[in-house]
């Protein structure tokens, strides 16, 4: 079951990678898309381990105003960002084709 669930959820991905790939006039290197992919991986897998943390805390009704807003943007919105800032910040150099 899980090896269909990891199917599923990779190959709506890798058909997007292709399309987007045989669509694509000036193409990036193959290396730099293949540590974005993973970058990106790495990012997802951080953020679920994180803000599995900040929920399981104290952590304010999520019915209320305040425990929406610490949902949204604590638990979700910088959790999220951040680790894709601490994934980039080094890549400041490295540019793909406009």
């Amino acid at each position: 079951m899980f090896k269909l669930f990891l199917m599923a959820s990779i190959a709506p991905v890798a058909i997007f990678l292709y399309y987007i790939n045989r669509k694509d006039k000036t193409r990036e290197p193959s290396k730099l898309l293949a540590k974005c992919f993973l970058g990106g991986f790495l990012v997802a897998i951080l953020s679920i381990f994180v803000e599995t943390i900040l929920d399981i805390g104290p952590v304010p009704s999520e019915y209320s105003l305040f425990g929406s807003l610490y949902t949204a943007f604590i638990v979700a919105a910088m959790v999220e960002e951040g680790f894709k800032w601490l994934i980039l910040k080094d890549r400041k150099s490295t540019r793909l084709n406009s």
